[in-house]
């Protein structure tokens, strides 16, 4: 994958020298998905996970320690200074051990099963913010793709009125028409010109937006392809069978459901500070009132410790109960995430079946529109409308234009929406 993406970094900063490369939506997502800091961080996130899971698995492995101290002991009832008392009243200890839990109230299982939940969750999230990253990106191409049609549309209006504007103006010079008669012309080439200006202007501004998305510098040469136009075919989904798959299946989903599971290990492991710990401990010791001697004298001890905290005013009750707390908290938050995962594929459904509809009719009034306009272009120049009637009809096409591009676009972008939720 990376040699891919270094092939087309390549092509790209070539293409630069050359001229203008063109790249495709999927090059595009292939960009975003290497580039986009944020989908970089989750993987990083990921990775710590993973440490996190091999931590849980050493808790319960054994470890060596050392333990060192010196006190003074008391005599005659006063205490002998550190530096200056005799050696008698002085010991050294030193203690070189091997410790192995065996039981920890039930922390260390606990631990491994949040952890292994914790690294589910971290792969979920890689995917979702890789969907994230896909939908965010596509969005900002067809925003270019958007403008760059505008631009035509404009484009193609500006040179109809221009030229009528300009076949109007000689018949005012020859007095064949007053000036009432193609001013609202002049006032169309003003007003097309001006929406021209601001459709290539947002272009730029787009096209920039979606190469910092991409990672591409913003003075490099590029230009979007266009995205192959498909009807998807709207009668096959059932929407009921969607919103049970999307509850079982979603990343969301998921990530909610696994959230309350670590909950509930994390109440166990509250329960934990309620119950006793043993280690086994098997050392290595030397006790001494004499410095050096403490260093020569070593034996062996091998031992069990308990340790219990068998009353502390209810503290680690009032944790364990806590904890109780946060596993219903947390199973209300999952509710409330499937329910609002039930209303977002509803309505992007929603908005898909419209859009396919408003792509239909607006497709069959550009039809209607187009056919009308060459119509009435005809009569207008036998002169049999009048430039106020000439002017709507090219005002219509030019609108009804942008609305099947935008429609298209938007109709391709709420599908996409749509697939994704149920991922």
């Amino acid at each position: 994958m990376k040699k891919i993406l270094i092939g087309i970094s390549l092509i790209l900063f070539c293409a630069n020298l050359l001229g203008a490369e063109k790249i495709s939506i999927d090059e595009a997502l292939q960009l975003a998905y290497e580039n986009n800091y944020e989908y970089r961080n989750v993987k990083i996130d990921r990775l710590n996970t993973e440490l996190q899971l091999k931590e849980s698995y050493k808790t319960a492995m054994p470890r060596i320690d050392y333990r060192g101290s010196y006190s003074t002991v008391e005599s005659g009832g006063h205490s002998i200074p550190t530096a200056g008392g005799p050696p008698s009243d002085q010991l050294f200890k030193n203690d070189i051990g091997l410790v192995q839990p065996l039981y920890q109230g039930g922390i260390v299982v606990a631990g491994v099963k949040m952890s292994k939940m914790a690294l589910k969750i971290a792969d979920y999230k890689i995917k979702k913010s890789k969907s994230l990253v896909k939908l965010d990106t596509m969005d900002k191409y067809l925003r270019v793709l958007d403008e760059k049609e505008k631009i035509k549309v404009y484009e193609n209006s500006l040179n109809e009125v221009t030229m009528s504007y300009k076949k109007a103006k000689r018949s005012y010079d020859l007095g064949l028409i007053s000036a009432s008669d193609y001013l609202p012309l002049e006032t169309q080439v003003i007003s097309t010109k001006t929406n021209l200006i601001e459709a290539k202007n947002q272009y730029k501004i787009n096209l920039i937006e979606l190469k910092n998305a991409i990672g591409i510098p913003s003075q490099m040469k590029m230009e979007l392809l266009d995205i192959p136009y498909t009807r998807y075919d709207i009668d096959n989904i059932d929407i009921e069978s969607d919103v049970e798959y999307a509850k079982a299946n979603n990343m969301d989903s998921i990530i909610s459901r696994l959230g309350t599971d670590i909950t509930k290990e994390q109440e166990k492991i509250a329960r934990a500070d309620l119950l006793p710990t043993v280690n086994a401990r098997f050392s290595y010791n030397s006790e001494d009132e004499h410095a050096k001697r403490s260093m020569d004298d070593w034996y062996w001890k091998a031992g069990v410790d308990i340790n219990w905290t068998v009353f502390s005013f209810g503290k680690s009750l009032d944790k364990y109960n806590r904890a109780k707390n946060e596993t219903l908290k947390a199973e209300n938050i999952h509710s409330k995430s499937l329910d609002d995962l039930e209303v977002k594929i509803r309505k992007n459904y929603i908005n898909l079946v419209k859009l396919n509809g408003t792509l239909e009719t607006t497709s069959a009034e550009l039809r209607a529109t187009e056919e009308n306009f060459l119509s009435q272009k005809k009569k207008y120049n036998e002169g049999l409308i009048s430039l106020t009637d000439y002017l709507i009809y090219e005002s219509k096409l030019s609108n009804s234009k942008l609305n099947v591009i935008q429609t298209r676009l938007n109709y391709y972008l709420a599908y996409e929406k749509y697939m994704e939720d149920l991922k």
